[in-house]
């Protein structure tokens, strides 16, 4: 029972997106003096790229309204499916976008299984089953060992704040199409990985974004579903999880939020008798 529940915990915060990189260069300017009396002046001129001021322009707005719900506190249910467990769990948690997300989960009968802060720069992950707490740096790597699954800080936040913030890198490849409803922005990486978002072409908001491996293997597709406006924004009640080729979904429930609290709660609590880990 001891390793399911920790199981369960290590798995949770499977997720997250999202903040858009423009700070681009357009002007490029080359002199050549051919003698002492003459200076011929060539310049270069820059022809717009109409794709990419399209896709920034979409990143945007999305991102925009994204902010729109903010200071978020939350609680409902994760449910967890595997090829080995089948569990449902409680789930709490706090965000303050950008910068400041916070869980806590408890699984049957009030058992605390765990609890994490993250933020950009450092974070505290609370093991309860296991009398250990994690202090750290904030990046992929020391997420991916805590929950066993390779994330970054932006799309644990996209998973547990009921919407995605969309980022573009300065080494992506990107294009859109047009799909029904959705722009589909996409976006190639110098690794060869792929990222999908499926914007709602009226609401400017992402339904749907999914992570493609080098090997055309969908690793992470997460679905927004059971909307509700929230001043000018909009909040998911439902966020579904799936990895694919590992068998694996996860699905966040909320039944309960509240937006524009300035009185939200990051505190991990930690026993005095925990074992105490730096990851750097």
């Amino acid at each position: 029972m001891k390793k399911l529940f920790f199981f369960l915990f290590i798995l949770s915060p499977l997720f997250l997106l999202a903040q858009t990189d423009e700070s681009t260069d357009f002007n490029s300017e080359n002199s050549e003096v051919s003698d002492s009396t003459q200076v011929t002046e060539e310049i270069q001129e820059v022809v717009p790229d109409p794709v990419l001021e399209f896709v920034i322009a979409t990143i945007n707005s999305v991102n925009e309204k994204w902010l729109e719900v903010n200071n978020i506190s939350a609680e409902g249910l994760i449910k967890i499916n595997t090829r080995n467990i089948q569990e449902e769990a409680d789930i709490v948690v706090s965000v303050k976008k950008k910068d400041d997300l916070y869980f806590k989960i408890d699984g049957p009968m009030g058992i605390d299984v765990g609890a994490g802060h993250f933020n950009r720069e450092k974070f505290t992950f609370a093991d309860y089953l296991n009398d250990k707490a994690y202090t750290g740096t904030t990046n992929a790597l020391n997420i991916s060992s805590l929950t066993k699954i390779p994330v970054t800080f932006d799309e644990l936040m996209n998973i547990i704040s009921g919407g995605a913030r969309i980022r573009k890198y300065d080494t992506d490849t990107c294009w859109y199409t047009e799909e029904g409803d959705y722009i589909v922005l996409q976006f190639l990486s110098a690794k060869g990985t792929y990222r999908k978002f499926y914007v709602n072409k009226t609401e400017m908001y992402v339904d749907r974004f999914i992570h493609i491996n080098n090997k055309k293997q969908i690793t992470l597709n997460v679905q927004y579903s059971n909307y509700v406006n929230s001043g000018n924004g909009i909040f998911a009640k439902k966020i579904s999880v799936s990895r694919p080729f590992k068998g694996e979904s996860f699905i966040f429930t909320y039944t309960k939020f509240v937006t524009g609290n300035t009185f939200l709660n990051f505190k991990v609590d930690i026993p005095s008798d925990f074992h105490r880990v730096k990851l750097k």
